[in-house]
Formats: structure tokens, sequence, C-alpha cells
């Protein structure tokens, strides 16, 4: 490979530039601007921002620190929600995947009965009563 070909492959463009170099709270305001769902696509523009994207959206939609919003102890609570016999949804997951996360919006946990024993008592022992229909 030439050394012109080589150099054209490091060139960074204007944005990758900006989102690389710049402060992470000056890139925080920008992203903000960009729609939650479209920020995705932005890994998927070349290796560089792909590592950059997995790097950012491991600091924005941090999962603990959202259900930490619930509960004290989140890793707790994450441990016992696997996905297959319990697992979080619902608005409260929508609005913090669209990067507005409120503890006011109801979490809804929907569960196996093997696994809603376990949760009862985990969240009993954090002051929650649960509300049953």
């Amino acid at each position: 490979m030439s050394s012109a070909c080589s150099s054209m492959q490091h060139r960074m463009g204007s944005f990758e530039r900006f989102v690389l170099t710049a402060p992470d709270k000056v890139v925080d305001l920008a992203m903000a601007a960009i729609p939650a769902w479209t920020l995705p696509t932005l890994g998927k523009l070349n290796s560089r921002l792909r590592f950059w994207y997995y790097g950012y959206a491991r600091r924005i939609w941090d999962f603990e620190l959202f259900v930490r919003l619930y509960v004290p102890r989140a890793a707790t609570l994450l441990a016992l929600l696997d996905g297959s016999n319990a697992m979080i949804y619902g608005e409260a997951v929508l609005r913090f995947l669209l990067r507005c996360p409120s503890a006011m919006t109801p979490l809804d946990i929907c569960t196996t009965l093997s696994k809603c024993h376990q949760l009862n008592r985990l969240l009993e022992d954090d002051g929650f009563k649960q509300d049953h229909p």
C-alpha cells in the first residue's frame, strides 16, 4: 500500500475530530441535540467512532445508575433481573433510553413466580411496599 493511501485512511473529518478531542461535557451537549435513536449509527461510521460510541453509550446509558433512581442496591436488583425470569420494562425504561429518566415514572418489573419471592424480599428490604391488583 502506498503512503498516499495510508495517509488517507488516517485523516479525520471535522465531526470525528470534534467527538474524539473535545471535552466530554461539550460532546454531551452536542449529542443531546441528536435524537437518541440515531446515535447508534455514529458507531457504524468507522472503527474510531465505533470505539468512541461504545464508551459514550456506557457512560450515557449507565443502567446501574438508572436503577439507583429506584433502589439503593441497584447491583443486587440487576443480578435478579436476568432477562428470562425477571426484567424491567415500560415507560421508565423508554424514558431512560431516550435520555430523560425520572424517578417519578414507575418502574415496571415482569417476573416469573420463581423470581417473584426474591424480588419482593429485596424490594421490601429496601423499604418498598408492593401494589397488588
